[in-house]
């Protein structure tokens, strides 16, 4: 009911609701892991990384933010 309420009032596009429901879809990444992640980023995530930041526009270039400080979320990865 909620999603069908926010997609009258156009605060959530198909692709958004389509992106929630099913998830990453993609099995290979579009580009490939960061060499100073290959070691503890599962290609899974790598592969949602770049799909959300394509497909929901909140999140736009965030695979950019990502690589950028990748150390930080590699701290965030070994010591939640």
């Amino acid at each position: 009911m909620c999603i069908k309420i926010m997609e009258s009032e156009k605060k959530i596009t198909p692709a958004e609701i389509r992106y929630l429901m099913v998830g990453v879809t993609a099995t290979e990444p579009s580009r490939p892991i960061p060499s100073a992640a290959k070691s503890w980023l599962p290609t899974k995530v790598w592969c949602s990384v770049l799909e959300v930041s394509t497909t929901i526009k909140a999140f736009a270039n965030f695979d950019q933010d990502f690589e950028r400080d990748i150390e930080q979320w590699h701290s965030m990865v070994e010591d939640p």
